[in-house]
C-alpha cells in the first residue's frame, strides 16, 4: 500500500492584508500539491526542503523591507533586487535555493 503523508505548512508572517494571505496560502497549497504528485519520498523530502528554506528566507525579507512581495506600501523601507541561485548540500542531497537580493543592506 501507499503511505499518507500529512503536512500543515503555516504560510504568511500575520503582516500582510487578509485578502494577500488568502492569495498566499493557496498557491503554497497547489505547490505542495505539486510536490506530493512529483515521484519518490527522497525527491519529495528535498524538494519540500527547498520549498521551505525558500519561502523562508521570503518571509524574511518581507519583514526586512516592510512588504510583502510586489506590495506598495508607505510603510516600505527597502527593495528586492531579484535572486541569486544556490546549492546547499545536505543529507537529503543537493538543494537548490533562490536567495533574495535586496537593494540596500544584505541578505
Amino acid at each position: 500500500g501507499g503511505k499518507a503523508v500529512m503536512v500543515r505548512i503555516a504560510v504568511g508572517s500575520g503582516c500582510e492584508a487578509p485578502s494577500n494571505r488568502r492569495l498566499t496560502m493557496t498557491i503554497d497549497r497547489m505547490t505542495l500539491k505539486a510536490l506530493v504528485e512529483k515521484g519518490s519520498d527522497e525527491d519529495l523530502l528535498r524538494e519540500m526542503m527547498a520549498y521551505v528554506a525558500n519561502r523562508m528566507m521570503d518571509m524574511e525579507v518581507e519583514s526586512l523591507t516592510g512588504a510583502g512581495h510586489g506590495e506598495r506600501t508607505p510603510a516600505r523601507i527597502n527593495q528586492r533586487n531579484g535572486y541569486r541561485d544556490r546549492s546547499l548540500d545536505t543529507r537529503l542531497g543537493q538543494l537548490n535555493l533562490r536567495i533574495p537580493k535586496l537593494r540596500t543592506g544584505t541578505f
